[in-house]
């Protein structure tokens, strides 16, 4: 749960179909990469993180 100094941020991922954009999205938030295709229609992703101090609870849009 973001504390409530955390700025909100939402990140849409778009592209084209299998470019990797499920990969790039599991690759941020859990930090491994998903070689295997599964389609998406689309999911969405949080994260918490800190950049030059300041903290931000993002949310990313994985796109189809």
């Amino acid at each position: 749960m973001p504390t409530a100094l955390a700025k909100q941020r939402k990140i849409a991922i778009v592209g084209s179909r299998s470019v990797g954009k499920s990969s790039l999205a599991v690759r941020y938030v859990d930090g491994h990469f998903v070689e295997s295709y599964y389609p998406t229609i689309e999911n969405t992703f949080s994260k918490e993180i800190r950049v030059k101090g300041q903290e931000y609870a993002t949310e990313i849009v994985d796109t189809a």
